[in-house]
């Protein structure tokens, strides 16, 4: 059936604005883990003698549009991560496929009662923390690479609050205990 836009209460509105903002740091965890990934890679055929620009050309295209579930493990088997990093980013894949395949279902699934909404914004909290978590460990490998020096310590430190209070802003100001 369809959804019945009718039932969407003010307070599911809501809630969708800060999935939304869920959905890009979702997009940015994806996209950065791909970018670290394709680095790597480089830079282990480079040290392997096969740098010329063909095969790192090659290495981009089968590793661009690869899914996060891919680049997680792909990162894991390489050797050069800690089994706590693992963790963190696999904890951070799991959450970016609830946000990205059922946080939204609010919408086509609309709560009668009040109580069934916050048991969903209890679980997409819980979620956003394990992505913005992840997010801020690939962000600090991104900016090593970039930048060739290690990660800032003050964004270090505080980037995932920072993110979790930026995606739940809006449930927040709308009275939502989050």
């Amino acid at each position: 059936m369809w959804i019945d836009f009718r039932r969407v209460t003010p307070q599911h509105e809501v809630y969708l604005e800060s999935v939304g903002r869920a959905l890009a740091v979702s997009q940015h965890l994806e996209s950065t883990s791909r970018y670290v990934l394709i680095v790597v890679e480089m830079g282990r055929a480079a040290s392997g003698g096969d740098a010329d620009l063909d095969a790192l050309r090659a290495i981009s295209e089968r590793l661009r549009n690869k899914l996060l579930g891919h680049v997680v493990d792909h990162l894991g088997q390489l050797g050069e991560i800690t089994y706590d990093e693992l963790e963190v980013l696999d904890q951070g894949r799991e959450a970016r496929n609830y946000i990205a395949h059922e946080a939204a279902s609010a919408v086509s699934e609309v709560p009668e009662a009040s109580a069934e909404l916050s048991d969903r914004i209890s679980r997409f909290v819980t979620e956003i923390q394990a992505l913005a978590s992840a997010d801020n460990l690939v962000s600090a490998w991104s900016y090593e690479i970039q930048e060739k020096e290690p990660r800032p310590s003050r964004i270090w430190a505080t980037y995932a609050t920072h993110t979790r209070d930026w995606i739940v802003e809006p449930l927040r100001e709308t009275g939502f205990a989050v």
